[in-house]
């Protein structure tokens, strides 16, 4: 008993703290630009921990020319079914929600017009700001 306890808990440290979190980036990578998406990123931070998970990117780009500076991610053990998003970028500082039940999510700029931004025309305007509202 006492074997399989200690085996299990060392899967457990493996899988949460020595998990090469890069395979998990790559494969993000990978499955964007099989949509003919380009994505690159300075530095990524993957955490996954037994509380939360959360992805730290620093100065992403994306299209070749929407730039984020920071972008943050994070789901948490209380809130399992929705992941949140935190950044900002040069159109300035956005959030975000995905439902991962219903499949649909949403990104707004709640004090930005997305002037001169060339995706401004997916984002609608309501009372909170500009969103863009997805399903997949």
């Amino acid at each position: 008993m006492k074997k399989t306890i200690l085996f299990v808990c060392l899967v457990f440290v493996w899988v949460v703290i020595l998990f090469p979190k890069v395979i998990l980036w790559d494969y993000f990578v990978d499955e964007i630009q099989k949509k003919d998406i380009t994505i690159t990123a300075k530095k990524v931070d993957i955490k996954i921990w037994l509380a939360y998970n959360q992805i730290e990117i620093k100065d992403l780009t994306a299209l070749k020319t929407f730039k984020v500076d920071s972008l943050e991610i994070k789901q948490t053990i209380f809130d399992p079914l929705h992941v949140d998003i935190y950044g900002t970028s040069k159109y300035g500082d956005f959030s975000g929600k995905i439902e991962l039940v219903d499949k649909k999510g949403y990104i707004l700029f709640e004090k930005s017009d997305l002037k001169n931004a060339i995706f401004k025309g997916y984002f609608k305007k309501v009372k909170e700001g500009m969103k863009y509202e997805f399903s997949y």
